[in-house]
């Protein structure tokens, strides 16, 4: 791998994509690559809008990832795809939760929340986009917590990092914490694109 790799993880607060950057940024190491991890919190504890870029390659010099530079994008919720799209470089690779949470703005009736956010991904031609349903995945497996580990075993069918080095650093950094419902999900989610 000779050039940098950047992702950008978007979503809501408590949606797990501190774990999700940390996912990434092991594995990349655990295979002797450089890394660079950037967290940005929102308003986190107020279920906003929360940030994480993380760039891997042999040689890593800055840790943010610019406009339209970003190789994928893994989205934790609808809005937040929308919002951050913009950092999705041509060509990049969408890996995207169906789930929908009502911003504020919506709850008090100030906003409406757009019913077409899948199907105007999917008009764009210059960019890949894969859509699970990560949080039916987590309810599946007794465990609704684990729904960006589905999310992230969907970016595993996809990305340039190698699934068994993903799937090692997740159980590594789980430490056997609802291990069995969080593996199901990795899987699952793998199985999700894979088909």
């Amino acid at each position: 791998m000779s050039d940098v790799t950047g992702v950008v993880i978007a979503g809501v607060g408590g949606q797990g994509i501190i774990l999700a950057s940390r996912l990434l940024a092991e594995t990349a190491m655990d295979i002797g690559l450089d890394v660079k991890v950037s967290e940005v919190h929102g308003m986190s504890q107020r279920g906003g809008s929360v940030i994480t870029y993380v760039r891997y390659g042999r040689k890593v010099y800055a840790p943010l990832v610019e406009v339209a530079e970003a190789d994928y994008l893994i989205s934790f919720e609808c809005l937040e795809t929308a919002r951050w799209l913009s950092m999705l470089k041509d060509g990049g690779t969408i890996v995207m939760n169906s789930q929908q949470i009502a911003p504020s703005t919506v709850l008090a009736n100030q906003a409406v929340y757009p019913s077409d956010i899948s199907a105007r991904l999917n008009e764009i031609t210059d960019i890949s986009v894969f859509e699970i349903d990560a949080l039916r995945i987590a309810k599946d497996s007794g465990f609704i917590r684990a729904a960006n580990v589905a999310l992230m075993g969907a970016f595993a069918a996809v990305s340039n990092l190698p699934y068994e080095s993903l799937e090692k650093s997740l159980e590594r950094i789980l430490e056997g914490r609802r291990l069995e419902e969080n593996m199901f999900c990795f899987r699952k989610g793998y199985e999700s694109v894979r088909k």
